[in-house]
């Protein structure tokens, strides 16, 4: 039986957005760092942010995906994803339609945790 959570939330900030939506960019940067999460860099032309899926991670991603601002669609998105493999390996989570999301065209299909981040992921569990 795996200790690892059966579904995680991964956000992602679009690095690649226009001049005028860098600050905001900046600006979820910096507030995801303040929240526990694990930076996962294999997104493409962004940064994924993993965090357990509990309801202040689901609201605060709800949140920030309803606010009101039109450019928020440009760079943010935020998916769920479930456990589908857990060796002594490798781990990886596949896209769940069926739960949260918003703005997924900018999540990967799948994340493959590395030992590392899966040690990492267990103490986001313990914390």
């Amino acid at each position: 039986m795996s200790t690892l959570p059966k579904c995680i939330l991964v956000a992602v900030c679009n690095h690649s957005a226009s001049t005028e939506k860098k600050d905001l960019v900046n600006t979820l940067q910096e507030y995801f760092n303040s929240i526990p999460h694990i930076k996962h860099t294999d997104c493409k032309g962004g940064t994924c942010y993993i965090f357990l899926n509990n309801g202040a991670n689901r609201n605060i991603l709800y949140g920030i995906g309803h606010m009101d601002y039109s450019n928020m669609w440009d760079v943010f998105g935020f998916i769920s994803y479930d456990l589908e493999c857990d060796t002594s390996l490798f781990v990886t989570y596949s896209r769940s339609l069926t739960r949260q999301f918003l703005n997924s065209h900018y999540c990967p299909y799948s994340i493959n945790i590395n030992p590392t981040d899966k040690r990492k992921l267990r103490l986001l569990m313990e914390g």
